[in-house]
């Protein structure tokens, strides 16, 4: 088998290698979700949380700056 070949081939098993650990690692982190999370995500409902909007000094005097 030439070397080009045995790069290639192996270069194909690496990145299935990859992505079988991205799928574990993704279950993993999944596996033990709260009983809401799951209600809610299979009714469609958004949970409402505050959201905080974070602003950087340069923006905060672009904002004057337009005014």
């Amino acid at each position: 088998m030439p070397i080009t070949d045995t790069i290639i081939i192996a270069a194909i098993v690496i990145a299935f290698a990859i992505f079988g650990i991205v799928l574990s690692w993704a279950e993993y982190q999944t596996r033990n979700l709260p009983a809401g999370s799951r209600e809610n995500a299979n009714s469609g409902k958004a949970q409402s949380r505050p959201v905080t909007v974070l602003q950087t000094e340069a923006a905060r005097g672009n904002k004057m700056a337009a005014k």
